[in-house]
């Protein structure tokens, strides 16, 4: 009563800014593994703290109404029952009759409280757009939406029962095109937005989910198993049918291993019974190591689990950002997870990030589990990382879109100034975390002759956000003497040294353990970069998210001035290189030259590619068994585990011939064509 009255007087001299949240999914106890019910209980608690007087609509079993001061200000929950009286055995059917029940009811709910007190916006999540669109009309109130997902990648990877009502979900999707904003919780789910909806660009913005510091935060709790963690939903959208895939091939190798699975066993689709019975199987057959979970947990407990936890896996077909990564994140684990959705976006160095893959993700596990001090090293990345993602910085940069849209036409400019400061901030966040965009990694060996010229022709590119990891390999020159003393002129340079010569490989590999980059790429220590090769790379990876890793042409050049251009093969498609590598795994015969495999006269110029880091963070690395074709073996790696790459129609570097050069060396060609060879035809490259 109380608190009523002080918000009563406090309304009389400033009206609070008032919000309708319109999500089907809210909790109502503290028990919530929902990422949209997640999402919209702090966001809504968190405005209240701002001020804002937040009226919540949202779906139960009977109506409802529940003030709560929080704050300077306070949360009215609308509970709306959305139960109907005819019987329907199909659970899809009776859960889509349920949706239209809400999202007509949201309809009056809002026009009426609209009447009592103008809301000053609406804002939905999920896909419940329909009532918004109309009560929009009604009441001439500003309308922004959140996509935490598109039903159009969704709907690929959903059972049958779910796919044949994809034209009625596309149907209500499309009212968003009357939303005054439109906001994406991922940076890939943004491009994809505005791939399907190419007129809402300049009004689709970035925020995304948030995580509570204060619940999930590192704790030493000490376990008798080395625990795998996931939390999920009975969905093939999630990778539930993976799980039991997993988790068969790490307990049956691993004795100390231990499965754990937070998952609701209602309502699951016919179409996923086989999946429920071998994940009870497990359960029978390990009943100390693999436990299922079939009740969603309140947050403390979750807590709890987390850091009881090793490893934190996440095998999702798409998922735009999961909470239940960041929750993770923020406990100090280690996180496996897909290359889909917003997934590598969120984790980056902060954990391992795979393809679709049962084999893939067990041999990632088991691997972690061996290494500590790797498990270590990511938790710690991942604590700091999640730092920006508190929902107080959430709420904020939310009610600075209310406002920017809110505003009339004579505050236009400004509001153009506000959306831009919106969409920089997670610029800056990235400018603060000193991380540079682009890894350049340098293998050096006996070099003094060209490792200044090589190094300047990096310094001179036009694009300038990168560092330059330069690894000594034991010369016995004075290549180590003249990196360092360019070093001190240029912080962006780092310089190593291996105690003892470990020849290319194992040098690049001691790079990959230093790089911050989003992207990675390398330097022989006597190639010259050609002229804005850095900035149209980068360029290009950023525009196209959907490929891994991409290449270039190449100069070759002599001592006496001969200049020769070499064209690197190209593929139709993204697919047809990891066609061809299998198909040559299957032939018998012999190969002169192992980097002339997927084409007869051209390759793919080792240090003309650039790629994204999610593929060394996968675990990919360079094969310390070669003393040559390191590079031919490395693209074979990306290649065979089904990531994207593309050629790019430029001129990359200049590729110095000279008599020094140990892919002159032709024994050791010979040896690595073998091995190469060898290793392509036992399905290595695949696994």
């Amino acid at each position: 009563m109380f608190h009523s009255i002080i918000h009563a007087l406090k309304g009389l001299l400033k009206k609070p800014f008032k919000v309708g949240l319109i999500t089907y999914y809210y909790p109502e106890k503290n028990k919530i593994n929902n990422g949209v019910a997640i999402h919209t209980y702090y966001l809504s608690r968190e405005l209240a703290k701002l001020g804002c007087e937040v009226h919540v609509f949202t779906k139960s079993e009977k109506n409802s109404l529940k003030k709560e001061y929080i704050g300077e200000g306070k949360i009215v929950i609308h509970r709306i029952e959305t139960k109907f009286n005819f019987p329907i055995a199909d659970m899809v059917v009776r859960r889509r009759i349920e949706y239209f029940i809400f999202d007509n009811k949201i309809i009056n709910e809002v026009t009426k409280e609209n009447e009592h007190e103008r809301f000053n916006i609406i804002h939905t999540h999920g896909w419940f757009t329909a009532g918004a669109f109309i009560s929009k009309y009604f009441t001439n109130v500003k309308w922004v939406h959140t996509f935490h997902s598109l039903e159009k990648d969704r709907m690929k990877f959903l059972p049958k029962e779910e796919k044949k009502y994809f034209k009625i979900i596309k149907w209500m999707e499309s009212t968003i095109e009357y939303a005054d904003g439109l906001i994406a919780v991922s940076k890939k789910l943004k491009e994809d937005i505005i791939k399907q909806h190419p007129t809402k660009e300049k009004d689709t913005y970035y925020i995304p989910n948030g995580v509570d510091i204060e619940i999930f935060k590192p704790e030493n709790i000490p376990s008798k198993y080395n625990t795998i963690l996931c939390i999920t939903r009975f969905t093939t959208v999630k990778g539930i049918d993976l799980i039991p895939k997993i988790a068969i091939k790490v307990l049956t190798k691993d004795p100390k291993s231990k499965f754990v699975i937070v998952v609701a066993d209602e309502n699951i689709l016919d179409s996923l019974e086989k999946t429920k019975q071998q994940i009870e199987t497990l359960e029978k057959t390990y009943p100390e190591r693999f436990i299922w979970h079939r009740k969603s947990i309140e947050r403390k407990d979750l807590a709890k689990m987390y850091n009881e936890s090793s490893i934190y896996i996440q095998p999702s077909r798409w998922d735009s950002f999961p909470t239940t990564v960041l929750e993770a994140m923020a406990c100090g684990k280690a996180v496996i997870c897909s290359n889909k959705g917003g997934m590598p976006e969120m984790v980056e160095n902060a954990g391992i990030i795979i393809p679709f893959n049962s084999n893939v993700f067990a041999k990632n596990i088991l691997r972690l589990l061996e290494d500590y001090k790797i498990r270590e090293r990511y938790g710690k990345r991942a604590t700091k990382k999640v730092q920006k993602f508190s929902w107080d910085l959430i709420a904020n940069q939310t009610l600075d879109l209310y406002k920017a849209v809110t505003k009339t036409k004579e505050e236009k400019e400004e509001t153009g100034e506000v959306l831009k400061d919106l969409e920089e901030l997670h610029k800056k966040d990235e400018k603060m975390e000193n991380k540079p965009k682009l890894s350049i990694i340098i293998p050096l060996y006996n070099s003094k002759r060209y490792i200044k010229e090589t190094i300047e022709s990096i310094l001179s590119q036009n694009f300038k956000d990168f560092e330059i990891i330069i690894i000594d390999d034991a010369s016995n020159d004075e290549s180590l003497k003249i990196i360092e003393n360019i070093s001190k002129k240029d912080k962006r340079i780092r310089v190593l040294k291996n105690k003892t010569n470990k020849g290319k490989a194992g040098t690049v590999n001691v790079g990959f353990k230093y790089t911050k980059g989003r992207y990675i790429t390398f330097s022989d220590a006597d190639d010259i970069f050609y002229q804005e090769r850095l900035k149209k790379q980068v360029e290009f990876l950023d525009a196209h998210p959907e490929i891994d890793m991409i290449y270039g042409n190449i100069i070759k050049f002599w001592k006496d001035g001969k200049e020769k251009i070499y064209s690197a093969v190209e593929f139709k498609n993204t697919e047809e290189a990891l066609l061809r590598l299998k198909k040559e795994s299957k032939k018998t015969e012999k190969i002169q030259e192992g980097y002339k495999i997927l084409d007869s006269k051209k390759y793919i110029p080792g240090t003309s590619i650039m790629f994204k880091r999610k593929i060394i963070d996968s675990g990919i690395k360079m094969d310390e068994n070669l003393r040559n074709s390191e590079d031919c073996d490395f693209n074979f790696q990306i290649i065979g585990k089904g990531y994207k790459i593309m050629k790019m129609p430029i001129i990359t570097f200049k590729y110095r011939k000279h008599p020094n050069q140990k892919s002159g060396n032709q024994e050791n060609m010979k040896k690595a064509t073998h091995y190469i060879l060898n290793k392509l035809r036992k399905g290595g490259y695949f696994k």
